[in-house]
């Protein structure tokens, strides 16, 4: 593994990918390596935000490093960047940004409540409601983005990823596409 490159997000601040407070930022920083070298040449990058299900290519954010502000995030927010070494797409990897300071919280509900999947036919569903950080009490009905991703923030529900719902369902199907481990975001429609 020591001659394959591999690229991966990094905090490029102290804020750790959590904005505490209005108004404040965090900045992700691109890193790609080659075994445990960086390189450092002939590198350019393309940054992604997902929005309702889906990646949308950020205009004019093709620098190493992206700052993530406030207005960017809705409670959570997952950024994706490719990194290209000379025209050629060596790698990507995605973050998830928090705003700590949204009023708002997602409560998940999973069932099973230990979100594991086991054997073939067995699923995890989420219906999650909305509360009031710091409560259970649900706050308004809502609908809501399931997206489910591998590593590389591939989406394993292209069909129903951008089609809000109350529920939303991870398969053992996409556990195995995903090579076992399958990243979720959910966000509210409004």
């Amino acid at each position: 593994v020591g001659n394959q490159k591999h690229v991966t997000i990094i905090a490029g601040d102290n804020k750790y990918f959590t904005l505490r407070d209005k108004g404040q930022s965090c900045i992700l920083k691109a890193v790609a390596r080659m075994g445990s070298d960086d390189i450092t040449t002939g590198l350019t990058y393309k940054w992604y935000n997902q929005t309702n299900g889906a990646w949308t290519v950020m205009s004019g954010k093709t620098t190493q490093t992206l700052t993530v502000t406030n207005d960017m995030v809705d409670t959570t927010g997952v950024f994706k960047v490719e990194v290209y070494q000379s025209g050629k797409l060596i790698g990507q990897d995605t973050q998830s940004v928090m705003d700590a300071s949204d009023p708002f919280d997602l409560i998940l509900n999973p069932t099973p409540e230990d979100e594991t999947i086991r054997e073939s036919g067995d699923t995890v569903v989420y219906k999650p409601i909305l509360v009031k950080r710091g409560s259970t009490t649900k706050y308004k009905d809502m609908t809501f983005y399931f997206v489910f991703m591998d590593s590389a923030g591939v989406v394993l529900n292209p069909s129903t990823s951008g089609t809000a719902a109350t529920s939303g369902t991870c398969t053992w199907d996409m556990c195995q596409q995903a090579g076992g481990n399958v990243a979720w975001t959910i966000t509210t429609k409004e």
